[in-house]
Parts: structure tokens; C-alpha cells; sequence
């Protein structure tokens, strides 16, 4: 579980309990009102994740780093441009990120690090995706690719969009909402909308904002779900060269350390249980031949161990989505439908994560149904006829929080296992207090005519 320590970065001044950490869980939900830090926190989280797997992944040049700190004010510009916050620094802000295995720590405009990381761990690389609230300009306008200055985090985003367009090889990709599919023709490069029946088929950029919003997050949410424990290249192309000779590399290292057990290599990369699935098809992608699987022996364990610390970084083994509301342009039922899916997807891999900004009571009411169903599910009661298993989440998985005049609070009610139903209320009761007050003026004009 990773841990975050904000204080004054743009919005967020006081932070979370008195300069307090607060955790970043399975389920991790931010609410608040416009401007009130939500993204900001989102990005800091993104941001750092990405830090720790390319410094675990040495995808960092040796410059960069002197002594645990990051020696060159560009790196760090560029680290925070990526999610256009690098003016929310000032010389009082105060950050600490506490990762699988790195604590970074930022004091002004200084970032420093430290490497918790011991030989006894392995470390699990998340696949990250950032989904900005500005995912509906790729949708709505003709070939983004070639549109210089796009913002670096949609870029990505663009990128894994047409990805999972590719991936979908002329198949329709049903739609979290409604009875509506999506299809993508790689010739064009364009995304098509379509009914089941395909009665009517338009261009994406055409259709209704709310396919814009919804219709690429769920594609890339389901892609990158779905290539978890598999080898980070399309399976229908030849593996790139240089991770092919980075695979066969690392396995030849390991047979020459291995020595005499060497021979039990490949029994042991076919059978045990902790050897993910995806490491199987990057070596026989990179033409290294494996036995045919046998039962897990004993002893396995250990070896599977060196063979995993071996192969470390070179496969994601969970997804970590960020989405910025979900909400956005979408009928309550359709958003509804739409946080089921990411829950679906979230639910995937044991060790998925699942980070969300709304501002919606609608996605937190939804959000609240799945954890309560978890709830009662764990009771041994059976309420999976009225909200699947797929989309149910326990509620010691989720972390939630309000940010409120530059404050971070935990709205959690740990009484009711819910996310306070109090808070939620909170985004309609200011409608709902002039829709009072209004009833109020009413009746008492009844009376004064009825006097």
C-alpha cells in the first residue's frame, strides 16, 4: 500500500489530519468541488508511481541521480510537466510519497529519495495510465495524432486509445452503457459507434458527448486490464528485439549462476504457480523452449523465487487506472454503468488499483453500493443478484476522502462500512436547501392569501 504526505502544493495547504499520510488502497476516491485539489493529487500519485518503476526499471540515466537526490532541475520539470503542475511547487511545499520500495521526499523544488528495497522482495511493476478529464478532445476531432502541443498525459492516452483500437482487430467492443458497440478501423485510424444490429454506425468524432467521454476509458480500462501477466508487446507481432535480447540475456545469466541446477530451469519456469503466465510467453516469444508442464515439486518455491528477482521489471503484473471523473457528459444510470466497468476491470487481478476524481453523488453513491454488497457478501449473505461479484469491492480496500479549503479528510465511516452517506448528501443539500426555501415562500404566501 502506498502512502502520500501533501502540504502546501497549489490548492492543498493544511493537508490530510495535521500534515498527517493518508493511504492510496485497492479503491483510492477523491471528491471535492471544483479547483480543490483533487487532480492535483491524482497527478502527485501518478507521478510518483511512474518514478519508482523507471527506477526500478534503471530506465533513468545515472546524471540524474547523485547521492539519492535528483541533481538536475530539468528532470524535475519534466517529471511534473508531464501532468502540467510544476507551477503548484513553491519554496513551503512539503511531499512525502512512500512507494513499494522508494520514499521521496520534496522540500520546495528539491526532490530526494530513498531505496527501502531489500533482497528479500520482488518488485511488482504496475502497468499506469493517467485518463485526463480532456479525453473528450481525442474523441472529437479528426486524426489527434497529428496534432502538434498535445497535453503529454492525453498524448499517452491517445496512444493507448489506438492501441486498443489495434487490438481489437475489426471485433466490436461492447459499451459499459446502453446496447452500443465500438469499432475501429486501423486503415482510417478511425473509432466507429455503433448499435447492435448495425443499424446505424457513425464516426466517434460525430456521436453524442457522452460516447466521447465514456467510449475510449472503457477500451483502454478493458485492454489494459486484460494484459496483465502478459508480455508487454502484441502477442500477433514479433517481440521488439531489444526486449528479446534483454529476456535471453537475463535467462542465460540465470543458467550461469545456476549451475548445477541448472537443468531444473525450464521444469520449474513450466510448473510453479509463482512464476506469472506472461514470463512464460516472453521466452518462448524470444525462442527459448520449455518442457511441457508438470506438478509444482517441492523446492519449487525457492527457485521460482530467483527466477522471478531475475525477470523483475519486465512484465507488469497489476494495472493501476487513474480516471478523472468518470461522470463527465454521461445520464445517472450510464455513470452508473460506468463505474460497474471499472470495477470489473479493477477486479481482474488481485492486485489491480483503482484511483478516481469525481465531483459526482451520483459515482459515490454507486461506489457505495459496491462497497456495501462487498460488506454483505464477506457476512455471508448473498446479494450478488443484485450487484455481481465483479463489481463488489470490500470495504477494507477502499480509501476515500473530501478535499475541503485546502484540506484532506477521510470520509469513511468505519461504523457503517460505507463512505458517509452525510457526505454525499453534502453535494445536493445546497439545491436541495433553496428548493426548501422556495416551498417555504410558497406556503406563506398561501397563508397571507387565505387570511
Amino acid at each position: 500500500m502506498s502512502k502520500i504526505r501533501i502540504k502546501d502544493f497549489g490548492p492543498i495547504h493544511s493537508g490530510f489530519q495535521k500534515d498527517n499520510f493518508f493511504d492510496i488502497k485497492k479503491l483510492t476516491l477523491f471528491v471535492g468541488h471544483q479547483g480543490a485539489g483533487k487532480s492535483s493529487v491524482a497527478k502527485l500519485v501518478s507521478s510518483f508511481e511512474w518514478l519508482e518503476k523507471a527506477l526500478l526499471r534503471r530506465d533513468l540515466p545515472s546524471k540524474i541521480l547523485s547521492e539519492n537526490t535528483v541533481k538536475t532541475s530539468s528532470f524535475f520539470k519534466e517529471l511534473f510537466n508531464y501532468h502540467n503542475i510544476l507551477s503548484y511547487f513553491s519554496d513551503k511545499t512539503e511531499i512525502d510519497y512512500i512507494g513499494q520500495y522508494y520514499h521521496f521526499t520534496i522540500r520546495g523544488k528539491n526532490l530526494t529519495l530513498e531505496n527501502k528495497k531489500t533482497e528479500d522482495s520482488i518488485y511488482e511493476m504496475p502497468k499506469i495510465i493517467y485518463i485526463p478529464s480532456e479525453r473528450n478532445f481525442i474523441s472529437s476531432v479528426e486524426s489527434p495524432e497529428t496534432i502538434s502541443g498535445i497535453a503529454p498525459a492525453l498524448h499517452t492516452f491517445l496512444e493507448e486509445s489506438l492501441k486498443a483500437g489495434r487490438n481489437l482487430d475489426g471485433m466490436k467492443f461492447k459499451l459499459p452503457i446502453k446496447n452500443i458497440f465500438l469499432q475501429y478501423n486501423k486503415d482510417k485510424k478511425e473509432f466507429f459507434i455503433m448499435d447492435n444490429n448495425a443499424k446505424y454506425k457513425i464516426n466517434l468524432t460525430e456521436s453524442a458527448s457522452g460516447f466521447q467521454s465514456s467510449s475510449l476509458l472503457s477500451l483502454v480500462s478493458t485492454y489494459l486490464s486484460g494484459c496483465i501477466d502478459k508480455p508487454d508487446f502484441d502477442s500477433k507481432r514479433k517481440m521488439p528485439v531489444e526486449l528479446q535480447e534483454n529476456v535471453i540475456a537475463k535467462y542465460n545469466k540465470l543458467l550461469s549462476v545456476m549451475g548445477v541446477a541448472a537443468s531444473l530451469l525450464g521444469v520449474v519456469l513450466s510448473s510453479s504457480f509463482l512464476i506469472p503466465a506472461g514470463l512464460m510467453a516472453i521466452l518462448t516469444a524470444a525462442g527459448i523452449s520449455l518442457p511441457p508442464k508438470k506438478k509444482k515439486q517441492s523446492g519449487d518455491d525457492k527457485l521460482a523465487f530467483t527466477i522471478r528477482k531475475y525477470f523483475e521489471g519486465v512484465i507488469p503484473l497489476y494495472f493501476f487506472n487513474i480516471v478523472e471523473e468518470p461522470e463527465q457528459n454521461l445520464f445517472p444510470n450510464s455513470q452508473k454503468d460506468v463505474v460497474f466497468h471499472l470495477l470489473e476491470c479493477l477486479n481482474k487481478n488481485t492486485n489491480n488499483k483503482l484511483l478516481v476524481t469525481t465531483h459526482s453523488p451520483y459515482v459515490l453513491e454507486t461506489f457505495n453500493n459496491c462497497i456495501y454488497a462487498g460488506v454483505l457478501q464477506r457476512r455471508r449473505i448473498d446479494v450478488k443478484h443484485i450487484i455481481a461479484l465483479p463489481y463488489q469491492i470490500h470495504y477494507d480496500d477502499v480509501a476515500a476522502y473530501a478535499i475541503k479549503n485546502g484540506s484532506i479528510i477521510d470520509i469513511k465511516r468505519n461504523d457503517l462500512y460505507q463512505i458517509d452517506p452525510a457526505e454525499i448528501d453534502l453535494y445536493s443539500s445546497e439545491i436541495n436547501e433553496v428548493y426548501t426555501k422556495l416551498l417555504d415562500a410558497d406556503y406563506e404566501r398561501t397563508d397571507e392569501k387565505n387570511t
